[in-house]
């Protein structure tokens, strides 16, 4: 959408995307208590976004530890 409203360039949106994952995902570790809900469903394989997040470095990140 935000494509279509000429807000956002073409090639900028994968990136948008990750960086907003990621402050989400780091974000998580500062918790300290919650609860959530697992649920899992079929994905449409067209409806799936692939991102290309180090999931090392982020949990290394969000835990305080940080890489060389």
């Amino acid at each position: 959408m935000l494509v279509e409203l000429g807000a956002l360039e073409t090639e900028d949106l994968i990136p948008a995307v990750e960086q907003q994952v990621r402050e989400i995902v780091l974000e998580l570790f500062s918790w300290t208590r919650g609860s959530y809900e697992l649920v899992l469903k079929d994905m449409d394989p067209e409806s799936v976004m692939v991102l290309r997040l180090p999931t090392e470095n982020l949990i290394l990140e969000g835990s305080g530890a940080r890489t060389a």
